[in-house]
């Protein structure tokens, strides 16, 4: 998915579910900012205070050739797709196939329901905004992911001719897909393996409608539209459940998922680039068509950018564990460490 969805579509649904707006932009901007946040190296002030940056997305370039754990044979992509990106559905014989994210699969649902338990609310509200987010953007990715995995594998691999658009998408819209994946594939080439690149963007699309064949002769016929509303009706209906949890039984919707989905529905549909998309969903808000909520502000990354550089040129540095991207970096190190050392591990797989 791409940011139309993970800050705007996810803020629609957190506000809904009835998050104060404040609130609900925290949820937004973590699970926007888990596709921005690239940074694994220290940083550290003349005084001596110092962080550790968590990368929780990584440039394609980068993929699978950044080193993490300080040695010539580690790659990113354990720590960083898996976890946040890609998670393993866990089903199949062998590890290849378990490693291969599976939509709204039992491993994405434990995960979310250990994160609704009151007693990992409590235990993590420092940040427990911080961490729905990441949260939310992991849920959200098994719906858009699903058939692939984070790790460079055949099982990615796909045969390229087979790609196919559905012809009722308007000329304007396929042309403009045709020169994405142009300019995709002559840059990315090499990502064949690793992940959806072989299918380029096509599953980030909320309004596409196509299909391909793997490379093993198996047929996958998607219609997005349809499987990013079950992605907004489970992050709703999650979000509900964590709103009755974090400010207690009283807390009820804003609206009902039925008043929703008309709406969300039409959004949805939208054939148009990233910005057009965001239109769509700040029109239905301002409408009043995703019920009584407060628009959420345009995403921007650099705001939470700018303290973490404002830390390391500054003399006094107290109060910066109170701040967004300190909060943030310790709910990614904490999902990090969850995913791979405690959830996967209950179904047989050690991944890192």
């Amino acid at each position: 998915m791409q940011y139309d969805m993970h800050y705007y579509g996810t803020y629609a649904m957190a506000a809904a579910a009835g998050i104060p707006p404040e609130d609900a932009q925290v949820i937004a901007t973590c699970a926007q900012f888990v596709d921005d946040q690239n940074v694994t190296s220290w940083v550290v002030t003349r005084s001596g205070a110092g962080i550790l940056g968590v990368a929780t997305a990584h440039h394609p370039f980068e993929a699978g050739v950044r080193t993490f754990f300080g040695d010539s044979e580690s790659n990113d992509t354990r720590p960083v797709w898996v976890p946040f990106h890609f998670l393993p559905g866990a089903e199949g014989s062998s590890f290849a196939e378990k490693m291969v994210c599976r939509k709204n699969s039992a491993v994405a649902q434990r995960m979310m329901e250990f994160y609704l338990a009151p007693a990992t609310v409590e235990a993590h509200r420092d940040h427990m905004l911080h961490l729905m987010g990441i949260a939310a953007h992991v849920y959200a990715d098994t719906f858009s992911h699903y058939g692939f995995s984070g790790l460079s594998s055949e099982v990615n691999q796909i045969i390229p001719a087979s790609i196919t658009l559905d012809e009722t998408h308007s000329e304007g819209i396929l042309a403009y897909i045709q020169s994405a994946t142009d300019a995709f594939t002559a840059r990315f080439a090499q990502a064949a393996k690793l992940g959806h690149g072989a299918v380029l963007t096509n599953p980030d699309r909320p309004y596409l409608r196509w299909s391909f064949q793997y490379a093993d002769g198996s047929t996958s016929v998607r219609s997005n539209p349809d499987t990013f509303e079950e992605a907004c009706a489970s992050l709703y209906q999650r979000f509900t459940e964590f709103a009755r949890c974090y400010y207690g039984d009283a807390s009820r919707p804003a609206a009902t998922w039925e008043q929703l989905q008309p709406a969300v529905r039409r959004v949805l549909a939208t054939e148009a680039p990233a910005q057009g998309r965001i239109a769509a969903w700040m029109d239905a808000m301002r409408a009043g068509e995703l019920g009584p909520v407060t628009p959420c502000a345009d995403y921007s990354a650099e705001a939470w950018l700018d303290q973490v550089r404002h830390f390391k040129d500054a003399e006094n540095v107290q109060g910066f564990e109170k701040t967004h991207p300190f909060l943030f970096l310790t709910a990614a190190d904490y999902h990090r460490s969850f995913v791979l050392k405690r959830l996967l591990p209950q179904w047989g797989l050690v991944v890192a």
